[in-house]
């Protein structure tokens, strides 16, 4: 294990809700089972539950579950925006971990603010999930980006590893637009075969690098959202990355989106390689003097 790892907690931001013990539920298995610290934060707005009450709540919580190596926690009461001090939390963490209270027309303020600056890995469990739940024992890992592959493959493959798990990588790709001189079928065979082959080069360097995971690889038509929550019904962990709107950095992606809307399962949505990718569109076309140039819409 990586040195700068080793002391690192898995964070949980916990506010009473059902969705937040939820995730505590799942950050206290996961510190367990990496033995790791696990380092529990609530955030004080004055609205909802007394700190004392969720405190409470969680250390009622925790005393239901018996972890065979229970982790070393800490309680952390901080104050001021959410989103700002999670994201502050997760820049220190191995991994940060909300709730997400499905079903819900749009997702959570705190949640969404997290997920669109892109800062380290973020693990959002639903409500639904409970401690205890039987281990299928696989992964489902969602690429798209070529960018990013790598990084996504090489976070899912190190965590199937340890904790001795099956990995199925999934690349969706989109109907095709008709081209002329080239039938409907024979275009999404090329686009099948080339995504193919691009998931297996990035998978080759991952396996290089984590030689004993168990993988499965195939490319699959039709919209990503809809593959990838099909395929993570039964899975244990779904990984995917978190790329923004093209343009529009402080905006999740369409596809995260719509899969925290569906998915019953824990997901795992790690960040962009580079913040820089994430504002490039912004400036793209931008003629005129420095003073009169757009200003990106996300702090560095």
């Amino acid at each position: 294990m990586p040195r700068f790892l080793v002391n690192r907690p898995v964070v949980v931001g916990v506010d009473g809700t059902d969705g937040s013990l939820a995730a505590l539920d799942w950050a206290a298995a996961h510190a367990s089972d990496h033995r790791c610290p696990l380092r529990i934060v609530h955030v004080a707005s004055g609205r909802g539950l007394a700190p004392s009450e969720v405190q409470a709540a969680v250390y009622r919580r925790l005393a239901e579950h018996h972890f065979p190596q229970p982790p070393s926690t800490t309680w952390h009461l901080r104050y001021g925006p959410r989103s700002e001090t999670m994201i502050d939390e997760a820049k220190r963490a191995r991994l940060l971990v909300l709730g997400h209270r499905r079903p819900q027309p749009l997702l959570g303020s705190t949640l969404l603010g997290v997920l669109s600056r892109g800062v380290g890995q973020v693990v959002v469990v639903p409500a639904s999930w409970r401690f205890g739940r039987r281990r299928t024992g696989h992964f489902v890992v969602g690429t798209k980006d070529d960018t990013d592959a790598r990084r996504v493959l090489d976070i899912a493959l190190k965590l199937a590893v340890r904790q001795r798990c099956t990995v199925r990588v999934i690349r969706a790709i989109e109907q095709p637009a008709p081209r002329k001189g080239r039938s409907l079928l024979d275009e999404t065979h090329r686009l099948e075969t080339v995504a193919l082959n691009r998931l297996r080069v990035a998978l080759a360097a991952s396996l290089r690098r984590h030689p004993d995971a168990v993988v499965e690889s195939e490319s699959i038509q039709g919209d990503p959202a809809v593959i990838l929550s099909h395929a993570a019904r039964d899975a244990d962990l779904l990984v995917i990355g978190g790329r923004p709107r093209y343009g529009l950095p402080t905006m999740i992606g369409s596809t995260t989106e719509s899969i925290m809307m569906e998915v019953d399962r824990p997901v795992l949505v790690v960040r962009p390689g580079s913040l820089r990718l994430r504002l490039r569109p912004l400036f793209q076309g931008v003629r005129g003097n420095r003073s009169q140039r757009a200003r990106p819409l996300v702090r560095s």
